[in-house]
């Protein structure tokens, strides 16, 4: 009877072992190609959330993922509005005034703006496959609005030559400009000032020589010869050359100032995919290399109203505020493309838990930066060369120049997602994107400000950009 019993016994213990060793052998199996994720896109199909081993279980077939982008795009490199270290004593036709920046691009913000990312895909089931990944944002805007009274009066006394006073700072906004020599042979910035309202050019040099007219020999003399008499009375009554020591520089203020900068950034990338085998406790890792585009375009917009350049500025009070009629004012428009070109390398690790799944991926690019340079505008609206206080050899001057260069570009990118599964083919998601590219080229920075032909420059194009924020989608079949 016992023989009988440890028979049975050893039966059963091996029909269960037999069991057991079929169920394992299952769960293996359920991992070979096209058995699990069969790639049939069952959207409406109940979650597999079988574990077996703690294995995640990989899909194969076609797969996406639609997403919604909360990015942000990083500052430009902080520079004034003006050529830099250019403060030469000037006139504004009124006193003598040094030339001075007012303003620099440190209001360019980061804010955060909408975008979009999609993606399409196809995993074999050699665990081979491929993937296209696109982005865009929309524009990254920032804007600035100065005006003179908003700028502190600051007055310093001391000597300058034959003034008692040299004003540093007014109540407008100053923008320096590198001025080119006039057909005078002097800059085109010079010309001669009437302070003093007679009608004649003021001789700043004392000499009694009234820049172009004429000579102060004396008073008139009521019983002549001669004609005049000492002393001098301040009005030219001879006929001499012109005395190019009377010109003043007149540096360039605006009454208002508006400028803004206008950033968005793009991509797409293509990719060959190779899926490991699962990992018992680490998930499923993708590696993937191919192409990949990215573009950077950044414009920077400047108007100044008022001032030496713009003489006509239309001013019509309304409703208690000052309305301002753009067309009277100086602008200039720049424009930058950044168009990156490389390769990149990448991997993919996810590791389920029941429904819910964590992401993380890794990719590292080097290409080509393209960029191209674009700045047009006008300078100058209502001047007439000549004029008193007005440049001598300066009207007004329209201006476009452009350039392109390359630069080379490095970057990478990390990617940081919770998803969860809702069927066995939609999976919910929320996660975090940070990209870094160097070698781009950004429109504050790459401008020549002089006049009267403003130039693009390209020697600050090698800045850092860095592009982060979150994300919420829906991922399918992946």
């Amino acid at each position: 009877m016992a023989t009988k019993c440890i028979r049975k016994s050893l039966l059963a213990l091996g029909l269960q072992f037999w069991l057991a060793t079929t169920a394992l052998g299952q769960a293996e199996d359920d991992y070979a190609p096209g058995r699990l994720g069969s790639g049939d896109f069952d959207i409406g199909a109940p979650a597999d959330l079988s574990l077996y081993g703690n294995y995640p279980k990989p899909n194969y077939g076609w797969f996406g993922k639609a997403e919604g982008i909360y990015w942000t795009i990083s500052s430009p490199d902080t520079t004034t509005i003006g050529r830099s270290g250019f403060e030469p004593a000037a006139s504004d036709g009124d006193r003598l005034i040094f030339q001075s920046n007012t303003a620099d691009t440190g209001w360019i913000e980061s804010d955060p703006q909408w975008g979009n990312r999609l993606e399409v895909g196809y995993m074999g089931d050699d665990d081979k496959g491929w993937l296209v990944s696109g982005f865009k944002t929309t524009s990254q805007n920032s804007r600035l609005d100065l005006i003179g009274d908003d700028v502190p009066l600051q007055v310093d006394v001391e000597p300058d030559g034959f003034f008692d006073f040299v004003i540093r700072a007014q109540g407008m906004v100053g923008v320096a400009f590198l001025p080119q020599l006039g057909p005078d042979g002097v800059s085109i910035l010079e010309g001669f000032v009437d302070l003093n309202g007679d009608g004649f050019d003021d001789d700043l040099n004392q000499n009694n020589i009234f820049g172009r007219d004429g000579e102060d020999t004396g008073t008139p003399n009521q019983t002549p010869p001669p004609t005049t008499v000492p002393p001098p009375d301040g009005i030219p009554d001879t006929a001499a050359p012109t005395d190019f020591d009377d010109l003043v520089f007149f540096p360039v203020f605006f009454e208002r100032l508006h400028a803004t900068n206008e950033t968005r950034v793009e991509g797409i990338e293509a990719m060959r995919v190779w899926r490991r085998t699962p990992f018992r406790r680490w998930g499923v890792m993708e590696v993937f290399g191919g192409p990949r585009y990215l573009h950077l375009r950044d414009k920077f917009v400047v108007m100044g109203l008022g001032g030496v350049l713009n003489p006509n500025l239309n001013i019509v009070p309304d409703d208690g505020l000052y309305s301002w009629d753009y067309t009277d004012g100086s602008y200039w428009d720049t424009e930058v493309d950044n168009n990156i070109i490389g390769g990149q390398i990448g991997g993919r690790l996810v590791f389920k838990k029941h429904r819910v799944s964590t992401i993380s991926e890794v990719r590292a690019f080097a290409g080509c930066n393209f960029q191209n340079f674009d700045i047009f505008g006008r300078l100058g609206n209502g001047l007439l060369p000549g004029n008193q206080n007005q440049p001598l050899d300066l009207g007004d001057t329209a201006f476009h120049d452009s350039d392109n260069t390359t630069e080379l570009s490095l970057g990478g990118e990390l990617r940081f997602a919770l998803n969860y599964q809702v069927t066995q083919a939609i999976q919910l998601q929320a996660g975090w994107t940070g990209m870094y590219f160097s070698g781009l080229a950004r429109a504050a920075n790459s401008i020549d400000y002089r006049i009267p032909d403003m130039q693009v420059t390209t020697r600050n194009n090698d800045q850092d950009v860095f592009v982060q924020g979150v994300t919420f989608g829906v991922e399918l079949n992946r």
